[in-house]
């Protein structure tokens, strides 16, 4: 079996408020030869932990590598936290490639919390050592191997200890739920650009972090997710329509706008800080950024780093 021997150390504090409340403070650190979390709050417990293998050097552009991981996010994490899912593989219709492939265990259904915990750790493991190339992660509980995520590059015709396997197909930026959401989006003026990597890392890591949350639950307040390693933010304020009356803002809403909020900067190639006016059934129920943690915003980001 190969390992790929990968040396890094580093913390990265993530602050998260929620509901106007509480700010969770936490890190991950990533250590040779695997990926390991400490101390990430109830996001990410320090007793998950992934690990690369069997890497093979067929590289993929970190642009397809992060849109994909997004659309499976997407999907995985509207699906209920405590869930368990069977084995299953992701790709968009935008990019057909690389796969994102959830491997389980012979026939024990894995759960969710641990798929959505994965996929953010690979996304944080690429984005830190630059490494885009085809490989296999052991997702790992406590020590003990619970379940796989590959990054490949085709389907196979018949996958070992897949037979069940699904096959989705996503248009990222179409995801829909019951009712129409839409989104204008607008480019701040003479604003700096973000490095790609930077902005999807700050949108995966906001649906990790909304992720165990009930999707019919309401957003009454603002909502700010960041990684201190990156420069952005993402905030979003519900509207005062959809604090007090229909059409509430949800968490499932929260979902789809980060999907489309990543197929926006995909299809436009230009990552900059973004703001977004979000409306359901023509009645604006949020207003939203992907900024710069030193735009202000009326907001105090003291409690970075």
């Amino acid at each position: 079996m190969l390992f790929i021997m990968y040396t890094m150390s580093i913390s990265v504090f993530w602050l998260q408020i929620i509901n106007g409340g509480h700010a969770l403070l936490s890190n991950v650190t990533a250590t040779n030869p695997s990926v390991s979390t400490k101390s990430l709050g109830t996001t990410i417990p320090q007793d998950f932990t992934i690990e690369r293998r069997l890497a093979l050097p067929i590289s993929f552009s970190p642009e397809t590598g992060y849109y994909n991981i997004i659309a499976a996010l997407c999907i995985i994490s509207s699906a209920d936290f405590e869930s368990r899912m069977p084995p299953a593989l992701y790709r968009t219709t935008r990019f057909q490639q690389p796969i994102i492939r959830i491997a389980t265990h012979g026939d024990v259904d894995v759960p969710n919390r641990y798929i959505v915990w994965g996929l953010f750790l690979i996304a944080f493991y690429l984005r830190e050592s630059q490494r885009f190339s085809l490989a296999f992660f052991v997702l790992k509980w406590k020590g003990k191997e619970v379940a796989g995520i590959s990054i490949d590059e085709r389907i196979l015709s018949k996958p070992q200890d897949q037979s069940n396997a699904t096959v989705a197909s996503l248009p990222v930026g179409a995801l829909q739920n019951d009712r129409p959401l839409v989104i204008q989006y607008e480019y701040l003026a003479g604003a700096k650009h973000f490095e790609q990597g930077a902005v999807y890392l700050t949108i995966i890591g906001a649906l990790t972090t909304a992720a165990p949350s009930d999707i019919k639950a309401r957003i009454t307040r603002t909502w700010i997710s960041f990684l201190n390693s990156e420069p952005c933010v993402f905030i979003i304020t519900p509207s005062l329509a959809a604090r007090t009356a229909p059409p509430y803002f949800t968490y499932e809403d929260l979902n789809l706008v980060l999907a489309k909020t990543s197929d926006f900067f995909t299809a436009h190639a230009r990552y900059s800080p973004l703001s977004m006016n979000i409306s359901i059934d023509d009645v604006e129920v949020a207003q939203a950024a992907l900024t710069s943690k030193f735009d202000g915003h009326s907001l105090t980001l003291s409690a970075i780093g």
